[in-house]
C-alpha cells in the first residue's frame, strides 16, 4: 500500500476475497515451495514466501 504521503507497507491481508489466488505450478517447484514453507516457518512472520516485492536480475 502506498497511502499519499506515507510510508511504502505490505498489508497483512488481501483486500477482497478475490485477490486471493490459487497458483498450479509443476511438481519440481511444488518440492522446493513446501521446502521454503518449512523454513518459512521458523522466519519471522512478517516474511513471504516469495519475499521480493519485484524480480531483479544481476
Amino acid at each position: 500500500m502506498s497511502p499519499a504521503g506515507k510510508p511504502t507497507y505490505r498489508q497483512l491481508y488481501p483486500k477482497t476475497a478475490k485477490s486471493t489466488r490459487t497458483v498450479s505450478v509443476p511438481s519440481f517447484a511444488d518440492e522446493v515451495l513446501r521446502q521454503r514453507l518449512v523454513v518459512a516457518a521458523s522466519e519471522d512472520s512478517k516474511h513471504l514466501l516469495l519475499s521480493l516485492a519485484t524480480a531483479r536480475h544481476s
